[in-house]
Order: C-alpha cells, then sequence, then structure tokens
C-alpha cells in the first residue's frame, strides 16, 4: 500500500516556531479531502514512529507495522500523509553537542524514511537565527545553563548549511523545503500550500495562525477584517499589509528577546545574525533545497 503514498515529515528544528503547522493544516477538511492527504492527529504517529526508526536504525518496517503506523486512526487512505516528527534533526538539549551544530542532523530523517521504502518523501524544516535560538533555549530554563546548551560551539560560525548538508548527505533524492523562523506570518500559506503538494493560491484557513501570538487581540481582528475587504490581494500587497499590521499592533513581548547572555562579547549577536543571513543565500542555492521566502 505504500508505493501510492507521498509522506510529507515536518522534521523541524527546535524553536523554529512551526509548531502549529499540523493544528492550521486541519483546519482545511475540506481541502485536504479534495487534495487526498490527510493530517493525523500525532498522538496516532509520533511516539511509536520515532520508536521504530531508532530500534531499526535505517532498515524497513515489517510490512504490517508499516500500514499501521501510515493509517493509524484514519477512516481511510490516502496519496498524501503529513507526519509532524519535529525532533529528528536533534531536540534543544542536543542542538550542539561537542559543539557541533546538530552533528547527527542526517540520521533520524533516513531512518524514518526507510521505515517505508515504497513510499515518497518530502522535508519540511524551519530554520532560525542561532543566536535568538540560543537566547530562547537559556531564557526557557529548561535546557540547562548557557554553557550546558552552547557546549563549546564556536558561536559565530555556526551555520545551517552544514547541517543541511548532512541531511542531504543521507537522504539525496528527498525534497526539502525550508522556511525561517523570521519570516513565518508572511510565508505561512506558502509553508501550508507547499505540505499539500499544491502551488494553488486558494485561500486557506488558519493562514493567520502565526499572528495570534503577534498582535493584540484587537489588531488581530482588524486585519481579519481587512483582508475579508480585501480579497485577492497578489502577495506583495499582502505581505505589505502584514507588515503595517505588525506595526501597528504588535504585542512588545513577542517582538523583543532578551539577547545579553553570559559570555556573549560585544558583536557575538551581530556577528551570528550576519552568519545566518550570508548563509540563507547559500541554503537557497543549495541541490534539491527550497527555501519559501516572502
Amino acid at each position: 500500500m505504500t508505493n501510492d503514498v507521498h509522506v510529507a515529515l515536518q522534521i523541524g528544528s527546535p524553536m523554529d516556531g512551526s509548531d502549529g503547522l499540523i493544528w492550521s493544516l486541519r483546519k482545511n477538511a475540506p481541502l485536504l479531502d479534495a487534495r487526498d492527504c490527510v493530517v493525523p492527529r500525532p498522538k496516532f504517529y509520533r511516539r511509536p514512529l520515532t520508536r521504530l526508526a531508532e530500534t531499526l536504525r535505517g532498515n524497513p518496517a515489517p510490512v504490517e507495522a508499516q500500514d499501521t503506523l501510515l493509517y493509524a486512526g484514519l477512516e481511510s487512505n490516502a496519496g498524501r500523509i503529513f507526519f509532524a516528527s519535529t525532533e529528528q534533526i536533534g531536540s534543544a538539549d542536543t542542538a550542539f553537542d561537542d559543539g557541533v551544530f546538530f552533528g547527527a542532523a542526517g540520521d533520524m530523517p533516513s531512518w524514518t524514511r526507510a521505515l517505508f521504502p515504497q513510499a515518497a518523501f518530502s522535508f519540511f524544516m524551519g530554520l532560525s537565527n542561532p543566536a535568538m535560538m540560543i537566547a530562547e533555549l537559556v531564557h526557557s530554563g529548561a535546557y540547562g545553563t548557557y554553557e550546558e546548551i552552547t557546549d563549546g560551539a564556536a558561536l559565530t560560525s555556526l551555520k545551517w548549511s552544514d547541517v543541511i548538508a548532512r541531511i542531504r548527505a543521507k537522504n539525496p533524492d528527498v525534497p526539502l523545503i525550508l522556511w525561517t523562523k523570521e519570516e513565518i506570518p508572511f510565508v505561512w500559506p506558502r509553508i501550508m500550500r507547499a505540505v499539500l503538494g499544491d502551488g494553488d493560491a486558494t485561500e486557506l484557513e488558519g493562514a493567520l495562525d502565526p499572528l495570534g501570538a503577534i498582535l493584540t487581540p484587537e489588531g488581530h481582528t482588524r486585519l481579519e477584517t481587512y483582508l475579508a475587504d480585501h480579497p485577492g490581494l497578489n502577495e506583495d500587497a499582502r505581505i505589505r499589509v502584514l507588515e503595517i499590521f505588525m506595526e501597528k499592533f504588535a504585542r512588545p513581548d513577542q517582538i523583543a528577546v532578551d539577547i545579553d547572555l553570559p559570555g556573549w562579547k560585544n558583536g557575538t549577536y551581530e556577528a551570528m545574525t550576519e552568519t545566518y543571513e550570508t548563509d540563507l543565500e547559500v541554503i537557497a542555492a543549495m541541490e534539491g533545497v527550497t527555501l519559501i521566502s516572502a
């Protein structure tokens, strides 16, 4: 049964702001049905998928187990399935193990893919400025001290392109679709359409979900009203509208992150940000990679 299935797998990265993708997609049941696409709840697959991938380490799952994982909780089979398994490249507390930025990033995605050898795959992942990621991890208080989190990493040399190269090396024929946390409010509908495997500009429910935490309630309501009154905006016009509303109605606590970290010298944040922005240009040109950007 798996030879007719395409698995769109969100392999994730910590603090990338994309945890809500599955829930935005699930708001579009009629469209999902029309596209022969299903978005099952994570409780039906996430833990068993991870356990089996870690156990088999590159070997296929028994056929019965494949069908159980792919179709658990579904009323019928589908041609395209979206799985959100967002620690595939590594967890927040292993992101800098031995000072290497996601050193084992390619392993789990390749093991997960190997479970279903007859299925087609595409990988989806959000990126974020490593400086902001570290600041959020430290200030969350959930992952140890600054020294424990960074583990001696050369901060100004951290590059997502190195991580992506590891993923591509072990999955050279799997398309990798990326976006950045910084642009999520502007490209969320395009991310959703990419998961659906459909470039159609159909209006999507949940397209404004990322702005729910960024805008004040008044701002969010007024934005919904404005867009409803101005249907058919092209992409550039829509982005400009979002920028205006974010400038006027953004919650201050959602757009400011404390980056004052122990051990950071003057200019560390700026140097890391410059490396990140330059690296995005490299990533956009990598073979097999699509970077969705505003």
